[in-house]
């Protein structure tokens, strides 16, 4: 049984309301009646690093469960040129040799009307003043830090020899000129004049999962007179909203997908990408502003940091987002104040796996794996091979059937004896797990699948063992023995810090590129945009492919470029066989 990744749903901003009551339905209705295709699996050449059809192919792999397939395993790291004992320079020069010989590079580079003499000319000295330290916009060690942080140098690098071009080739590049002008990212702050007119206190609450950061954080917001939290779950945003309320204070709720307000309650729990930089607030917090450098959702943590107008914004999440907030507060003159927390009980990883045995799973374990089929397979095979039942949980799972089984599970006195969770249990909710078991230690990103990272693994190992519960001590396991050293080694590593935030193309600066590019269609806008996007050296540009994936869907649709630009937020994804079919 091939794997089928999941996506989280992308939720829209506030001015979605207006079009979209059920998104999903709306643009099935739109949309012509058709199947849409996504790419077919298929394995990557490194060679073909910085070529995006090659980027964007999946590589699923089959569920590992005994009496099940077998996954395929492969020391092979996906997309990855480098050799592991390589230096630091060796490695940069080996990412800038397949970068200068890309031909999808070179395509790039011709479709924005660069002679191709020139962008050879230009290639040889880009790749020299970089490995020279020679660029005044990209340091050597900026590029090298990317590398380290698994980020795909193509958002990096692309832009920059663009910026080189315009630099040394003037006369060639007026093309290049002109869209650049409305592609500048460096100083997204300046998008929030409001914002910037207050002088904010940025409280971080940092420490590791179960210490008590969120906590801290929301005795604040049950304080204030208004205030806002803002999450990265749909599912987080209704806990919170529910037990607000049944504490006796009143909160309203926003997520991509629903809207629940109440006359003159000023306090609100929202999903991160319907934070509300519009309105003012007492208090704001945005939980696992680590996410902020996530490839795919970063901006809008970005975007919630730089423009919430609280004159408190509490942040909280891990301790290697520190710096990164303390550089962006530079940027907006805000202050930072830092509190840090230990965990409130002991965590270890077993001495060994489970080796594929499923009887060896017992009663108070959570096995996570990260798919919905899988979820379910995992499932039917724990309640067909053992007398345990199992409750599940997963990120698009409806808020009142997810309230309903964590209840189930939580109940000692209950039928349910185990969970199959997702990774979105990494992610605050309140559980009573005595063990997390990694049925695998990979995931799909959206291109390809890759192995968890070391906050991943460790987001989701630190929610056994929950503080106050009847297991006062946590266990983290895995199923599969050949992922135990993987495991091993990431809970032992320091989490790399999170070295710049997402950004995410404007409205105004689409309909812009679209006055100067009238005939082409909003997929071909957002590539030149993605091409052209000029950062800052503490930002990034997230991974547009979902937004070019609904671009592509809506194209036959006759709407205005802003309505369509609205639509490719929307939250939904076209691997949603309801939107896609």
């Amino acid at each position: 049984m091939l794997r089928t990744p999941t996506t989280c749903l992308r939720s829209a901003p506030s001015r979605l309301t207006h079009y979209l009551s059920t998104p999903k339905l709306f643009l099935t209705f739109l949309i012509p009646h058709k199947r849409y295709r996504s790419s077919t699996p298929s394995s990557i050449d490194p060679k073909k690093l910085f070529n995006s059809k090659y980027d964007q192919s999946r590589d699923d792999r089959a569920f590992s469960l005994k009496g099940l397939v077998d996954r395929d395993r492969d020391d092979h790291r996906f997309g990855d040129p480098i050799k592991k004992r390589q230096s630091s320079v060796d490695e940069l020069s080996a990412y800038l040799k397949y970068f200068s010989q890309s031909a999808f590079i070179r395509k790039k580079c011709l479709s924005m009307g660069v002679p191709d003499n020139v962008i050879t000319d230009a290639m040889n000295g880009f790749k020299k003043a970089l490995l020279k330290n020679e660029l005044d916009y990209m340091t050597k060690e900026d590029a090298i830090a990317h590398i380290r942080a698994k980020t795909q140098m193509e958002r990096i690098l692309l832009p920059a020899f663009f910026h080189y071009l315009r630099l040394t080739h003037p006369s060639s590049v007026s093309t290049i000129t002109s869209l650049t002008t409305h592609s500048d990212l460096t100083d997204p702050s300046s998008q929030f004049p409001e914002t910037r007119r207050l002088r904010r206190r940025l409280i971080l609450h940092v420490g590791p999962t179960n210490s008590g950061k969120t906590y801290a954080a929301l005795r604040r917001f049950e304080q204030a007179k208004s205030a806002i939290y803002c999450g990265p779950l749909r599912l987080l945003a209704h806990e919170i909203y529910e037990r607000s309320n049944l504490a006796g204070v009143p909160c309203n709720l926003v997520t991509g997908e629903e809207k629940r307000e109440s006359d003159g309650v000023y306090k609100w729990a929202a999903t991160v990408e319907m934070a509300m930089n519009n309105r003012p607030f007492e208090v704001a917090i945005v939980d696992e502003i680590q996410m902020i450098g996530d490839l795919q959702r970063g901006w809008a943590w970005t975007n919630a940091v730089l423009g919430l107008q609280a004159e408190e914004v509490h942040l909280c999440g891990e301790p290697s987002v520190v710096p990164l907030v303390q550089k962006l507060a530079e940027a907006t003159g805000d202050s930072v104040e830092i509190n840090e927390y230990t965990r409130l009980t002991p965590l270890q990883v077993s001495r060994s796996s489970l080796d594929s045995d499923i009887k060896s799973i017992k009663k108070g374990d959570c096995i996570v794996t990260f798919s919905r089929a899988d979820i379910f397979a995992v499932k039917r095979t724990i309640e067909n091979k053992t007398n345990l039942k199992a409750a599940v949980i997963y990120g698009s799972l409806p808020p009142e059937t997810r309230a309903e089984q964590a209840k189930l599970f939580n109940d000692p006195k209950s039928d349910y004896d185990v969970l199959v969770a997702s990774d979105a249990i990494g992610m605050g909710l309140n559980l009573n797990i005595r063990r997390v078991i990694f049925e695998r230690i990979e995931k799909f990103d959206g291109r390809k699948v890759i192995d968890l990272t070391v906050s991943q693994v460790k987001q989701i190992a630190g929610r056994a063992g929950r503080f106050n519960t009847h297991f006062p001590e946590g266990f983290v396991t895995t199923f599969d023995k050949r992922d135990m050293p993987l495991l091993i080694r990431s809970m032992k590593s320091e989490t790399p810090r999170v070295l710049s935030a997402g950004l995410h193309p404007t409205l105004e600066q689409i309909e812009a590129f679209g006055a100067l590019m009238p005939d082409e269609p909003l997929t071909t806008l957002l590539s030149r945009f993605g091409d052209l996007a000029r950062l800052g050296g503490h930002y990034f540009l997230c991974n547009l492919d979902s937004l070019h994936e609904v671009a592509e869907l809506i194209e036959p649709v006759p709407l205005t470029l802003r309505d369509r630009f609205v639509f490719t937020l929307s939250p939904c994804t076209t691997r949603d066989t309801f939107v896609a079919g």
